[in-house]
């Protein structure tokens, strides 16, 4: 279900929420965005996230994905 904002509002019954909308959207976990024009998040354990986008273009994204795998 989306609101006006487009933004993913989900519903469920009691005891059976999701745990994709409670983690992902809620921004409490950590995610690894593996390819081009892919973007990961790093969540702390002070709850501060940082994103990560990978290169869009795969030539660009080839080049640099050594110097990537260190930026988180």
């Amino acid at each position: 279900m989306s609101v006006g904002n487009r933004e993913n509002t989900g519903y469920s019954k009691k005891g059976y929420e999701c745990i994709y909308n409670i983690q992902m959207i809620g921004e409490r976990q950590s995610v690894i965005g593996a390819g081009a024009g892919a973007t990961g998040r790093f969540v702390s354990e002070d709850s501060d996230v940082t994103r990560k986008c990978n290169k869009r273009l795969v030539d660009q994204y080839i080049r640099d994905i050594e110097s990537g795998i260190y930026r988180y």
